[in-house]
This record gives structure tokens, sequence and C-alpha cells, in this order.
């Protein structure tokens, strides 16, 4: 029982790698704040922030390119994070089940 569970988390530790990457690379192009404010686009780290400065008309634009690269890497992190606590949680759950009941 043991080794048919490690064999499922390991099929989804593989099985995430490439969902984090495409959901990595969908987030950099989610928009976010109030256009009319500080406003910009791509989650969790922003591929672009739009910001007036005060006395300007315009907005000034900060690129970060390299969160076309941060994003997939912060997914994937996270996904392995919930999948190791998850890992964790059902070992120490089935060291408290009796294995083979009484009969």
């Amino acid at each position: 029982m043991v080794e048919r569970s490690r064999r499922v988390f390991r099929w989804l530790l593989i099985l995430w790698f490439p969902i984090s990457i495409v959901l990595g690379l969908a987030a950099s192009n989610i928009p976010w704040g109030n256009p009319n404010q500080t406003h910009g686009i791509g989650l969790p780290i922003p591929a672009v922030i739009f910001k007036k400065l005060p006395g300007e008309t315009a907005f000034t634009d900060y690129p970060a390119p390299l969160a076309l690269i941060l994003n997939p890497i912060v997914i994937l992190a996270a996904g392995y994070a919930v999948l190791a606590i998850i890992y964790l949680l059902v070992h120490a759950l089935k060291k408290q089940l009796p294995q083979d009941p009484p009969s």
C-alpha cells in the first residue's frame, strides 16, 4: 500500500512540472489593479507595472522580463510544497490506522 502511494505521488510530481509551466505563463498575462491608478499585468510576479507619478499625466511603466521565467518557478515550487505536505499527511495517517483489522 505504501509503495502504491509513493508511485502516485511520484507521478503527481512528474505531471505537475508541465502543468506549472503552462499555469505560470498564463498567469503572466493576468491584468490587475485599477486602470486609473497603479496597475499591471502578471501574477504572482508582475511582468509590467504601470504607475502614475505625482505631477505626471502619463503612466510610467516598469517592465520585468524575468517574470516570464519566475512565475512558472513560483507556481512549481508552491505545487511541490503542497504535494509534499499532502504526502506527509497521508503517511502520518497510514501510520495511525491499523494495517490488518482483527477478525
